[in-house]
């Protein structure tokens, strides 16, 4: 076996007892580098809560669970979802139409009877210890123990407590992968219902392989629970893992989606979440729970160590938010120079904007990797970039800026922020022998007299057109924040726009003989109006 492979022998753990650290699967499941790391990181206290079963691959969610819970029916022995407004299924309105009762008479119904509404645990005989299914919920008795009984002439009740009553042997499993079901009679090959359904599709002229038609076939739903049976073992670690994630995260995961995810999953025989086609049927929730779990599972198996090696990085993984691409870089040189710059200027990055930062680095140093694109060998080798190389990037600018292409305050943010990357890098080392910039020039660098001037901003005093203001002070009541409401009066009050207000110094104001407000002599006074609401207009003649 190779190192990249890893044997995980479980026993069958007994009823109420933790799973240990790391091991999923009953039996011997041969589990890759990648899967053998996810199971180690799911924690053996959400496998209990979650109700997973690692002997036959099932999770049966307990439907009180804040976030891996069901609204089931509130009707006495019904366990069906139901719509939370209610919480009467739609079987359960019905028997109260038919009965002449209402929704709040609900707990006068009897328990209903049937299969459908089996719970957890039911279907197998009620002898202790007897896997074999039962007949009916009426007769809850395997045929064989069923029929001792009948002989007996005695209830179930006196028949399950006589000593010389014994548990028989199971017939075997149904063999639908996805499905734990005893089969009912050793003659039998499949469990009831995968029975019928293998009938209905022959009687509709559909013979399909069964070999295959085992392997892909969904299991018999049950409320609540879902079935990883029949899926790759790499893709129940990653449901599993990326569940627990959601539901530490605070996410609510239903089960109605989980189990269409597990099905396609097994229908497709995927090896990995990340291959799963998404059926356009589905819905927008489904996706978005996909997309979280393959999310989950890639960060799973992450960490800053291995991240900084990848094109586009994980920005969770350093605290931030998105991702952090450097495909736009293509000299392999001054994209390992980025990696070495953006790795230490994350961690003294702090808040939303931190990341939004490097991003915004990044692409100013993608308008320099586009102009050294333009030489004839591409950039590649920066021991032959040198200051000609400079005056290209900046003349490129220039014509970009001209061009319309970029605005004149991205022309100056590149010259700046690239000035700074590059000087920060060299203090970095990487530079220096055995560095991804090893041979790069000094003359390679911006400095202090190539950058171009500050774009100019517009007049100060510029008042809002008058229907603005008006507008404006109409609406004043309705600001809910006092300290917004005092800044906009202040706006108002002025006659001037938030980028000159923010402008003004602290001494702007001063007082006139009469000690009354008035404008500083620093300080031009706004044009137009004199500030304050404007009056509304005279009518019309």
């Amino acid at each position: 076996m190779t190192a990249a492979a890893r044997i995980h022998a479980v026993p069958a753990p007994r009823p109420g007892e933790l799973l240990p650290e790391g091991e999923l699967f009953a039996g011997r499941v041969l589990l890759d580098e990648r899967s053998a790391v996810l199971a180690s990181r799911i924690g053996p206290a959400f496998l209990a809560e979650a109700g997973w079963d690692p002997g036959t691959r099932v999770l049966t969610l307990p439907a009180e669970h804040p976030l891996l819970g069901r609204t089931f029916c509130r009707a006495p022995g019904c366990q069906t979802t139901c719509a939370a407004a209610t919480r009467v299924c739609l079987d359960c309105r019905r028997r109260l139409a038919a009965a002449g009762l209402g929704l709040e008479d609900v707990a006068l119904l009897p328990p209903p009877q049937g299969k459908r509404w089996l719970g957890t645990g039911d279907g197998t005989c009620r002898v202790p210890g007897c896997p074999r299914p039962w007949v009916m919920s009426g007769q809850p008795l395997c045929p064989e123990h069923l029929g001792q009984r009948e002989r007996l002439g005695v209830s179930i009740a006196d028949f399950t407590a006589r000593p010389d009553v014994i548990a028989l042997p199971s017939h075997g499993t149904c063999p639908v992968a996805s499905c734990p079901r005893q089969v009912p009679g050793h003659d039998a090959v499949y469990c009831d219902a995968h029975l019928q359904r293998l009938r209905a599709l022959r009687r509709a002229g559909q013979h399909p392989d069964e070999a295959a038609w085992r392997v892909t076939e969904p299991p018999v739903p049950r409320a609540g629970q879902v079935s990883l049976a029949g899926l790759a073992p790499a893709v129940a670690a990653e449901m599993l893992f990326g569940l627990q994630q959601r539901t530490r995260q605070g996410v609510r995961t239903y089960c109605t989606i989980l189990r269409p995810v597990a099905n396609d999953a097994r229908t497709q025989q995927v090896r990995s979440l990340a291959e799963l086609d998404i059926p356009a049927a589905r819905g927008q929730g489904y996706a978005s729970v996909v997309h979280t779990l393959i999310t989950h599972a890639r960060r799973g198996i992450s960490d800053p160590g291995t991240e900084i090696a990848k094109d586009i990085w994980d920005m969770s993984l350093s605290g931030h938010r998105g991702s952090l691409s450097f495909t736009a870089i293509t000299q392999p040189w001054l994209r390992e120079t980025a990696r070495i710059w953006a790795l230490a200027g994350l961690p003294r990055r702090r808040g939303r904007s931190g990341g939004d930062k490097t991003r915004h680095y990044l692409a100013s140093l993608a308008l320099l990797s586009a102009s050294l694109r333009q030489r004839a060998d591409h950039g590649d080798d920066p021991a032959t970039l040198g200051r000609q190389d400079i005056e290209v990037f900046l003349n490129r600018l220039g014509y970009l800026h001209a061009a319309g292409e970029i605005s004149e305050l991205t022309r100056v943010l590149g010259c700046r922020e690239v000035r700074r990357l590059l000087t920060t890098a060299r203090q970095l080392g990487a530079t220096r022998n055995g560095g991804p910039a090893a041979g790069l020039s000094d003359q390679f660098a911006l400095h202090r007299d190539d950058m171009p001037g500050e774009p100019e901003h517009g007049e100060p005093g510029r008042d809002l057109p008058p229907e603005i203001l008006r507008q404006i002070c109409s609406q004043l009541d309705s600001i809910a924040s006092p300290h917004i409401r005092t800044a906009i009066e202040i706006l108002i009050d002025t006659g001037r726009r938030p980028d000159d207000v923010v402008s003004l110094p602290l001494d702007c104001l001063a007082s006139d003989p009469a000690v009354r407000p008035s404008w500083s002599t620093t300080t031009t006074r706004p044009t137009g109006s004199a500030g304050g609401c404007p009056s509304p207009p005279p009518p019309r003649s």
